[in-house]
C-alpha cells in the first residue's frame, strides 16, 4: 500500500514502508511506533461492522442495536449507509463473544460481517528532494515557464498541451468557482485558520469516533484541502470546504471510522437531494477481491444516495484495484500524472483508473506551519484533490449541479481532455470554455428541439428584446454563465447545432441572450462572426 510519511523523526525510517494491513481476530498486529497505535490496533481487533441489508429501515436498525448493546462495548448505527459498527471486548476465551456471533447470526437483515482494519492516508512524498522522474532523477521542470508556475498543477489542468502558459486560473472557464459546493475532505483533519481557506473551512471529529477534535495533526489533510479550494492553491477557490478527521498523527485510522465519514456525507446529500455535495478521500486500504471490504461498500452506499466521490489511486506503483475504496466503480478513482505528462512511477494504474490529474511536486497548505506557509507533496493523494477541485467547478457552474450523477461529471471533466499517462486527465477546459458541451443524458434532441420562438426564417433584423426560453424547453444541464457570473438558461438548440457543425472546442457561443434570428444564423453556420461569451454545462 502506500508509504507512510510521518513528521515524528525517530518513526519515520519504519513508517516508510510500513504496509497498510487488516487486522482480524487472531491475526498479529502491525508494527507500531506508539501508545496511540496500539491502541488503534486493539480497538480494530475488537470492532466489527456489519452490512445490513437496505430493506431494513430505522426501527430495524433500531432493533438490532438495542440487541447488541447487551453484550457489546459500543454500538454505533450509520444509517445512511445502513451499517453498524460493533465494538465487543474479546476478555477471554468463554462463550461470551460466540454468544455475540449468535446474536448477529439471529438477525436476518444482516448481510454480512466484516471485521474492522487499520487504513492509512496514501501518504504524499516530501516533493522538495522528491525522486519521482521517469529516469530516478529528482524531477525537474522540462521549462523554464514552467519552473515559474508556482502551482503547476492549477496551470496544467486548464490546457491541453504543454508547454504551460502560466495561467493558473480556472475562472474563464468556470466563473462560479465552485461557489455553492460542498466538499468533504475525509483526511486527518485540517488546520483552518491557515490564511488560504479565508473562513470556508471547518473541520470535525464525529461522534463515536475515537477523535475529539478536527484538528490537523498530521499536515495531509490540510494540503489535501488547500489544494480543492486554497485562495491561491486550490483549483476551486469558492468552495465550501468540510473536513472530517478519520487519521490520526501517524496517518493511520480505521476503516469504520472511515465508514462513518462516508455516512455523514450521504446524510447531507439524502436531507437535501439538491445539495452539491463532493467527497474527497485520499487513503485507502487492501481491497477485498470480490468488493467485500468496509470502505468499499461504504463508498459504493454514499455513491448511491448522491454523493460524488473522489479518491486517490494509491502508490504503490501498480494496481489501483487492489486498493480499496479506489476498486469501487461508482467513485472517481485519480492517478498522479507527473510533469511530463507522463504517470508518476510511484502511482497505481490498472483498469480502476478513470482519470490522470497533476499529483508531483504540488505547492499547497502546510497544515503544521505556524505561518501559514506552504509546502510541496506528490502523490495520487495531491492528484485526486485536484479532480475533486474540478468536479466542485462543474456543480458550482451547472443549472440543477445537484441532480448530476458521478458519471456526468466524469464526463464533463474529461470531455475534450488529453491523454495524459494513458488516462484522460482531469480537464478544467470545459465550462464556458467548450463549444461543444457533453451530451445530456437522455435522448439526443434534433436539429429543432421543439418550436423555435419568433417569425419564420430570415435575415436577422439585429438586437430583439426577446426573453430566455423556459427553463422546462432547455436540457436542465445547460446554461447561459455571462461575465459577471449571472446565469441565464441556453437554448437548446443551440447545443445541437455545436455538434452538428463541428465547432471546435475553442469556439464561443453567441452572447447574452438567446433569439430566434441569433439560433438561425447559427443554424446557417455563423457562430463564428458573433461575440465571444461563456456557455457553461
Amino acid at each position: 500500500m502506500a508509504r507512510i510519511s510521518t513528521f515524528v523523526a525517530t518513526a519515520a525510517a519504519v513508517l516508510a514502508t510500513t504496509a497498510v494491513v487488516s487486522v482480524a481476530a487472531g491475526a498479529s498486529l502491525p508494527q507500531v511506533a506508539s501508545r496511540q497505535d496500539a491502541e488503534l490496533a486493539t480497538s480494530v481487533r475488537e470492532t466489527r461492522v456489519l452490512v445490513m441489508s437496505k430493506d431494513c429501515g430505522q426501527q430495524c436498525m433500531s432493533r438490532v442495536q438495542s440487541s447488541l448493546s447487551a453484550r457489546c462495548e459500543t454500538v454505533r448505527v450509520l444509517p445512511h449507509l445502513q451499517m453498524l459498527t460493533v465494538r465487543c471486548a474479546k476478555t477471554s476465551s468463554t462463550d461470551s463473544t460466540a454468544s455475540v456471533e449468535d446474536l448477529i447470526a439471529a438477525e436476518p437483515e444482516v448481510e454480512d460481517t466484516i471485521p474492522d482494519s487499520v487504513v492509512s492516508l496514501l501518504a504524499p512524498t516530501a516533493a522538495d528532494t522528491v525522486i519521482d522522474d521517469d529516469d530516478g532523477r529528482v524531477a525537474s521542470f522540462p521549462s523554464a515557464r514552467q519552473a515559474s508556475s508556482r502551482f503547476w498543477g492549477l496551470d496544467r489542468i486548464n490546457q491541453f498541451s504543454l508547454p504551460l502558459d502560466g495561467d493558473e486560473s480556472t475562472a474563464k472557464c468556470y466563473p462560479g468557482s465552485g461557489v455553492g459546493v460542498t466538499v468533504f475532505v475525509i483526511d486527518t483533519g485540517c488546520s483552518v485558520g491557515h490564511p488560504q481557506f479565508e473562513g470556508r473551512a471547518t473541520t470535525e471529529a464525529l461522534p463515536g469516533s475515537r477523535f475529539r477534535s478536527g484538528a490537523d495533526d498530521n499536515g495531509h489533510g490540510s494540503h489535501v484541502a488547500g489544494t480543492v479550494g486554497g485562495r491561491d492553491t486550490g483549483v476551486a477557490k469558492q468552495v465550501t470546504i468540510r473536513c472530517i478527521k478519520v487519521l490520526d498523527e501517524q496517518g493511520s485510522g480505521s476503516s469504520s471510522d472511515i465508514a462513518g465519514a462516508f455516512d455523514a456525507v450521504a446524510g447531507v446529500k439524502q436531507r437535501d437531494p439538491t445539495a452539491r455535495v463532493i467527497l474527497s478521500a485520499s487513503l485507502g486500504g487492501p481491497a477485498d477481491p470480490n468488493g467485500r471490504d468496509v470502505t468499499t461498500i461504504a463508498a459504493r452506499r454514499a455513491s448511491e444516495a448522491g454523493v460524488i466521490a473522489v479518491v486517490a489511486a494509491g502508490n504503490d506503483g501498480g494496481d489501483a484495484c487492489a486498493v480499496s475504496p479506489a476498486q469501487e466503480p461508482s467513485v472517481i478513482t485519480v492517478a498522479n500524472a507527473n510533469m511530463r505528462d507522463r504517470l508518476a512511477p510511484s502511482s497505481n494504474r490498472g483498469r480502476c483508473v478513470d482519470v490522470s490529474a497533476p499529483g508531483t511536486r504540488i505547492l499547497s497548505v502546510d497544515g503544521l506551519s505556524p505561518s501559514g506557509g506552504l509546502r510541496r507533496f506528490s502523490g495520487t493523494s495531491m492528484a485526486a484533490p485536484h479532480v475533486a477541485g474540478i468536479a466542485a467547478l462543474i456543480l458550482g457552474d451547472a443549472f440543477s449541479g445537484g441532480a448530476l450523477t458521478t458519471a456526468e461529471v466524469l464526463s464533463r471533466m474529461t470531455a475534450g481532455a488529453p491523454q495524459v499517462g494513458g488516462y484522460p486527465m482531469a480537464y478544467a477546459g470545459g465550462g464556458a470554455c467548450s463549444g461543444v458541451p457533453p451530451p445530456a443524458p437522455g435522448p439526443a434532441p434534433g436539429p429543432a428541439p421543439g418550436p423555435m420562438p419568433g417569425p419564420a426564417p430570415g435575415p436577422a433584423p439585429g438586437p430583439e428584446p426577446d426573453q430566455p426560453v423556459a427553463p422546462e424547453r432547455c436540457t436542465r444541464s445547460y446554461r447561459w454563465v455571462c461575465n459577471r457570473n449571472r446565469p441565464r438558461r441556453l437554448v437548446c438548440g443551440i447545443v445541437v447545432v455545436c455538434a452538428e457543425t463541428g465547432m471546435p472546442p475553442s469556439a464561443r457561443a453567441p452572447s447574452t441572450r438567446a433569439h430566434a434570428p441569433s439560433l438561425r444564423r447559427l443554424i446557417r453556420g455563423r457562430l463564428a462572426s458573433y461575440s465571444a461569451a461563456g456557455v457553461a454545462k
